[in-house]
């Protein structure tokens, strides 16, 4: 991050009972829990958008043309 800050990451083992599974539209058992906290400057929206989109590098169709 160029303008500093600081990017945590947890993980939790969670218990996810029937009724809050039904409304999540979950199976109820075991889940493991990922939070992501970010505490740098931001980003422009657009950016912020496209965060989790993949990139396509080319490099799977180099890949596939191995084949």
């Amino acid at each position: 991050m160029p303008d500093g800050g600081t990017i945590t990451i947890t993980t939790e083992n969670i218990e996810i009972d029937e009724v809050t599974a039904r409304a999540l539209s979950l199976a109820p058992g075991q889940y493991v829990r990922l939070c992501v906290r970010d505490e740098g400057t931001g980003r422009a929206t657009q950016r912020r958008m496209s965060a989790f989109y993949p990139k396509r590098t080319g490099r799977f169709e180099e890949i596939a043309k191995l084949d």
